[in-house]
């Protein structure tokens, strides 16, 4: 018995896209967080997400599972 193979550049590609919201048709986001932010915090929050092309929303939930 082994460890299964994983195609990593394959595996960060499929997180990054679950990231965006897509393929999450069978999945609900239902549960919900509230984080406050200071208005510089979230223009650099902000700023970063689009330099890759992402929403706040999206950058954070990236963020948090990377």
């Amino acid at each position: 018995m082994g460890f299964k193979n994983i195609n990593t550049e394959k595996a960060s590609v499929n997180f990054i896209n679950n990231a965006r919201g897509d393929k999450i048709k069978t999945q609900k986001r239902d549960k919900k967080i509230l984080v406050c932010f200071t208005q510089d915090e979230y223009d650099r929050i902000k700023e970063s997400a689009l330099q890759i092309g992402m929403g706040v929303n999206q950058y954070i939930r990236y963020k948090l599972f990377i």
